[in-house]
């Protein structure tokens, strides 16, 4: 009985502190030492601890109106891009330079208000002054590469929500590669993937054809890859430190640090619904349309939504991608299916044809550099109805008897 009673004892010793070790284990998870105000001066956050609020930032005042999470998380997807395209592009009111970006550093991409350091992308090193210079250990980094998007110093290369300091190395051995799994990507580390992605949707959304970031899968292997990094990876306290202080420099925040659930709204997924994000708003999902296929607005209960149309659809091309559009209800007004993007397709959109220096004729590409050459011969052959032949033997300065021969065939 004696020895029935120790082992039970025993057991049940090492149940209490299984218990134990399990709950401290998710402390640092659940209950982070959040910061209680958040500095608009320099980085208060840090590295790896999970943001769980908005407590002691200034999203509140930022989303506010129309902008508000529960009013713009209802519209269509590309409705959704665009109202936060112009919300991040009209607050951003301080445009910086590209030698702002290393001036600043050590107020972004401090940790716990140590302005001494700053810790490198990529690699969680405490770079200080000397890293700039003689030697040029560390350097500025285009997250989004410069080969995939506009000017390298200007715009959207010297948004203090997007050049980060870096490692020069590291640097150099990513290069211009898109993020992802396949051959010849680059693969950062765990602790980072969220923050690239997220870097990457503001590029894609805050600067978009302003800056020739138009299209999400020139820097990420696919939308997939992107949204797993997306929750693989939370916003840490760090990450929400430095939305906070570029938010005072520059006027405008990332708003998928804020709201990391707009990534998957914008391309019209399923927002995971155990995801942790500094709103909660992913666990907030209850009555609330976040899956495809969901009404986003109350509509008629008895009504079976067979009369359906597609709104918000967007043509892709040869530079921009596309939207599939949203299914709505024709009867009560509710959309019943979320769109998908449709990758750029090569597709070009010519203007007219112009006479070229060398007398030959050519039409070119409104949104890229492809063009299309013809003799005067082909061109004429290419045409096909009698009235784009009149036209384009008017503009070849034809006769009036080629003109009324034409006419009569």
């Amino acid at each position: 009985m004696e020895n029935n009673m120790k082992r039970y004892l025993r057991s049940t010793i090492a149940a209490l502190l299984a218990i134990v070790i399990i709950i401290s284990g998710y402390l640092p998870i659940v209950a982070v030492a959040q910061p209680s105000k958040y500095s608009t001066s320099s980085n208060s956050g840090t590295r790896d601890e999970v943001c769980t609020s908005l407590e002691g930032t200034s999203a509140d005042a930022y989303y506010s109106g129309n902008n508000e999470y529960d009013v713009l998380s209802r519209k269509g997807s590309s409705e959704i891009l665009n109202s936060l395209k112009s919300l991040m592009r009209e607050t951003h009111k301080t445009i910086t330079t590209y030698n702002d970006c290393k001036n600043y550093v050590w107020k972004t991409d401090c940790e716990n208000n140590d302005t001494s350091h700053a810790t490198t992308l990529y690699k969680d090193y405490q770079m200080t002054s000397s890293d700039w210079s003689p030697s040029w250990s560390c350097n500025r980094e285009h997250v989004w590469p410069k080969s995939a998007g506009g000017n390298t110093t200007t715009g959207g290369g010297a948004d203090l929500h997007h050049i980060r300091p870096a490692i020069a190395t590291v640097n150099s051995a990513r290069e211009n590669s898109p993020f992802g799994y396949a051959s010849g990507q680059y693969v950062p580390a765990d602790n980072v993937k969220g923050d690239v992605a997220r870097i990457c949707l503001y590029v894609y959304v805050r600067w978009g054809s302003d800056w020739g970031a138009t299209s999400i899968t020139k820097v990420f292997q696919s939308v997939d890859v992107l949204l797993e990094w997306c929750e693989l990876d939370p916003v840490d306290t760090w990450e929400m430190g430095r939305n906070e202080v570029v938010g005072a420099i520059q006027g405008n925040r990332n708003v998928f640090i804020d709201y990391p659930e707009y990534a998957w709204l914008i391309f019209g997924r399923a927002i995971p619904a155990d995801m942790v994000t500094p709103s909660g708003e992913a666990m907030n999902q209850e009555g609330k349309p976040s899956n495809p296929g969901t009404p986003v607005v109350p509509g008629d209960p008895t009504c079976t939504h067979s009369n359906t149309v597609i709104k918000n659809q967007v043509e892709a091309n040869c530079k921009n991608d596309g939207y599939s559009g949203d299914v709505h209800c024709a009867d009560c007004g509710v959309r019943v299916e979320y769109g998908s993007q449709v990758p750029s397709n090569g597709v070009h959109v010519y203007g007219d044809w112009e006479i070229a220096d060398d007398g030959n004729y050519k039409k070119n590409c409104n949104l890229c550099d492809a063009s299309v050459l013809m003799t005067e011969t082909d061109l004429y052959v290419t045409v096909e109805s009698d009235a784009e032949r009149i036209l384009l033997l008017l503009l070849l300065g034809s006769t009036d008897s080629i003109l009324l021969d034409t006419l009569s065939k």
